[in-house]
């Protein structure tokens, strides 16, 4: 197999639309630890755009919107760009995994019990019971022993917790 020669360093965040900024800050720096960036807005594409050009509509295919946004960081990791749309009101349903768009923020942590206690408590939603991941290798490369579990945040949008065996208390 060939691939195409690296014009991609990094990915630099990633981006996830949510009904309520507030209520995720709330959410991912208390039950998940983050610390917030920054976080900018309201911005209106209508003040945004020139002449007949909808700001929005061009750029992020989403006309005439007036939208929030923050950057939340977690450990030395990549942040999560959250975005608040005002208006339009899109979709209130997290996609699920087999949709296109589907999704899922996989975060590493110390401890997955002490994890999922404090996603509980913070409104968030355990998918399933943990499952333990063998150390192995295959034609690709070799992966360490995990243990995950899959959890929901208050708006339904799948996380993954991932404890290396060799983190383990």
């Amino acid at each position: 197999m060939t691939s195409a020669p690296p014009l991609v360093g990094a990915i630099d965040h990633i981006g996830l639309t949510v009904p309520d900024l507030d209520a995720a800050i709330e959410f991912y720096t208390k039950a998940l630890g983050g610390r917030v960036l920054y976080r900018l807005g309201p911005f209106d594409s209508r003040a945004l755009s020139e002449g007949d050009e909808d700001w929005t509509g061009t750029h992020v295919a989403v006309p005439d919107a007036l939208y929030n946004i923050a950057f939340i960081g977690f450990g030395d990791g990549r942040p999560i760009e959250f975005f608040e749309y005002i208006r339009p009101v899109g979709n209130q349903s997290a996609p699920k995994n087999n949709d296109v768009g589907g999704h899922h923020i996989a975060f590493v942590v110390s401890d997955l019990g002490k994890a999922l206690e404090q996603i509980l408590r913070h409104g968030g939603k355990e998918a399933a019971q943990p499952i333990a991941v063998p150390a192995g290798a295959d034609d690709f490369g070799a992966w360490e022993a995990i243990e995950v579990n899959y959890v929901l945040d208050p708006w339904g949008n799948q996380l993954e917790l991932l404890q290396y065996t060799d983190q383990a208390g």
